[in-house]
């Protein structure tokens, strides 16, 4: 939206997923019109390790801080470690925190289905 610095309200704004400014979603760019690029199930900006937004634009309501952000997973690959399950189905309350009983999706030997 060229009224809203943050459309996907994932935390990131629009002119930082767009790096190039081009309009497309080029390789190693998030979609600024998904909140989720990678469709795991885990916002852009948390998986980046944002734990507040980066503009004024973002709909608090919906952006999820990252509760641990010295541990990044990649927003444009729903499988980090590559251990065959999905980094949301790993982080199953999305916080981007290893909490008790989640697998890590950072550690691929617990992706055990």
């Amino acid at each position: 939206s060229p009224t809203d610095d943050d459309s996907d309200d994932d935390g990131i704004l629009d002119g930082s997923e767009d790096a190039n400014r081009n309009g497309v979603v080029d390789p190693g760019e998030t979609d600024p019109r998904k909140k989720d690029t990678d469709g795991d199930g885990l916002q852009d900006g948390t998986e980046l390790g944002l734990t507040s937004p980066e503009g004024l634009g973002t709909d608090l309501a919906v952006f999820i801080p990252d509760a641990d952000p010295s541990k990044r997973t990649d927003p444009l690959d729903s499988d980090t470690d590559n251990g065959g399950v999905s980094d949301g189905a790993e982080d199953t309350n999305h916080d981007g925190k290893l909490d008790p009983g989640e697998r890590n999706p950072l550690d691929p030997t617990d992706d055990v289905r």
